[in-house]
């Protein structure tokens, strides 16, 4: 289960709110559930699923991942008032220790931004691409999105309807 608490800092990361496991997961259970998982792809060759926690300050300090003692303890939250399903947890864990360069610093943060972007649907069968598309992004982006200039102007974005505009026009009737 996640608690979610707000944290502040600089990088766009930093400025999220932090998904605050209740229980810590220890990455190598994660990783061992995942195992058993025919949808990981893992083999021997990809390298030790252990090695997730020598990249700790790396994920905290790019990606506000939190690993501390060999546990999971916190994770952005993406989409403010969306906690994506924890089940899909393991095969992330394990997929961010195995398809990760971690030497590569900067091309270990673009990978590791790829997993975090990729797992969570693979974990939401249950709910329909709709369902998610009507009840996380729209509400998402009703609250937050604000096209830049040059959209308004080249029609990208055209605006509906000015609700002050139409509370005057319904305040005549």
């Amino acid at each position: 289960m996640l608690q979610c608490s707000r944290v502040d800092g600089t990088t766009p990361y930093h400025s999220l709110t932090l998904g605050v496991l209740t229980a810590q997961a220890p990455i190598a259970e994660l990783c061992v559930l995942a195992l058993r998982d025919p949808r990981a792809g893992w083999k021997p060759a990809d390298g030790d699923p252990a090695k997730i926690g020598a990249a700790a300050a790396m994920l905290e300090e790019y990606l506000s991942i939190v690993i501390r003692d060999g546990a999971l303890v916190a994770l952005p939250q993406l989409i403010e008032g969306y906690a994506p399903p924890l089940n899909a947890l393991p095969l992330f864990t394990l997929r961010l220790a195995s398809h990760v360069d971690w030497l590569d610093r900067v091309g270990a943060v673009e990978e590791a931004e790829s997993e975090a972007a990729a797992t969570p649907a693979a974990g939401e069968a249950a709910r329909t691409p709709a369902w998610t598309v009507q009840h996380v992004l729209l509400p998402s982006i009703r609250r937050s999105y604000e096209p830049p200039a040059a959209q308004s102007t080249d029609h990208t974005v055209v605006q509906v309807a000015c609700t002050e505009q139409l509370y005057r026009i319904f305040e005549r009737c």
